[in-house]
């Protein structure tokens, strides 16, 4: 495709999935035990996967509001707490794991070109679900930075690849490698990474 004849709509709803690999970053923190003491611990994590789906309205043809779920799943690797290191499938952890259920309400900016191609950048903010299996859920602030680029294949469908960032700045509670919460604990800002590819639709 040379032009935006056969581009398809350039305002109104719209549907977007993606799937790609989600990298969570280490979540290092502290945790204040029975006897007084603090012992500083961190969280090693295996790269995952995380599945998207996105309702949206093109406003125009560069700016675009929208509502984000995902789901996001990463194993633990290995959990350290002071000199103690505890690894995936050990009688104390098992097969331990992190999820996250990101709900984000975002706005979009996209560079209106001539041809098929168009890159976009976005900015999120939600609140979300999270937790380790062994322990209960909790619900967080995070927001979220997102860059890319789409192809247009046919009219109103795209084909697009991106790079999302998902930052947890304040996490609440923090799992004890027993699999208990301290309200004595204190996590340092979470970081998520993924690299989806995905289709949208526009009607």
């Amino acid at each position: 495709m040379s032009d935006t004849d056969d581009y398809g709509p350039m305002e109104g709803f719209g549907f977007r999935s993606n799937v790609g690999v989600a990298f969570q970053q280490t979540q290092t923190g502290r945790d204040r035990s029975r006897d007084g003491t603090t012992r500083y611990q961190s969280v090693t994590y295996q790269p995952g996967i995380r599945f998207d789906i996105e309702p949206f309205y093109n406003v125009t043809d560069w700016f675009s509001v929208g509502v984000e779920s995902a789901f996001i799943y990463n194993q633990i690797h290995s959990i350290q707490s002071g000199n103690d290191t505890e690894y995936s499938r050990s009688p104390d952890i098992g097969s331990g794991a992190l999820y996250q259920v990101p709900i984000l309400a975002n706005v979009r900016f996209q560079f209106p070109s001539d041809g098929p191609f168009r890159g976009f950048c976005g900015d999120y903010s939600t609140v979300s679900a999270g937790g380790r299996n062994f322990t209960n859920y909790q619900w967080n602030y995070a927001f979220q930075l997102v860059a890319g680029f789409s192809y247009n294949v046919a009219p109103g469908l795209d084909l697009e690849t991106s790079f999302k960032t998902l930052c947890t700045p304040n996490p609440v509670g923090q799992a004890n490698t027993d699999g208990s919460l301290s309200g004595d604990g204190q996590v340092n800002a979470a970081y998520s990474y993924a690299a989806e590819v995905g289709l949208v639709w526009r009607f």
